[in-house]
């Protein structure tokens, strides 16, 4: 959306409409870029996060890893045992 607002916002003011100053224009720069910024700064924290996982894990973290094994339970009969590993 921030980067809609700023290219309306340019658009309107290269077109010569009065109603989009070069200030206005500026502004949309701004915000676009700050939030292109947090979406890095978003990115390096999880980068960082996964490293630091893998640290902690001692090796690469794989993703088949990460799901635990789910035992099925019966939900009709509650007398039937589970069974065992």
């Amino acid at each position: 959306r921030a980067r809609q607002a700023y290219e309306s916002l340019q658009s309107k003011y290269s077109a010569g409409d009065k109603s989009a100053a070069f200030l206005d224009v500026l502004g949309g720069v701004q915000v676009l870029l700050n939030y292109e910024l947090e979406q890095l700064r978003a990115r390096r924290d999880l980068m960082a996060g996964a490293a630091r996982l893998e640290r902690i894990m001692g090796g690469p973290w794989r993703p088949e890893q990460s799901e635990p094994e789910q035992k099925t339970v019966p939900a009709d009969d509650e007398d039937t045992p589970l069974p065992t590993e």
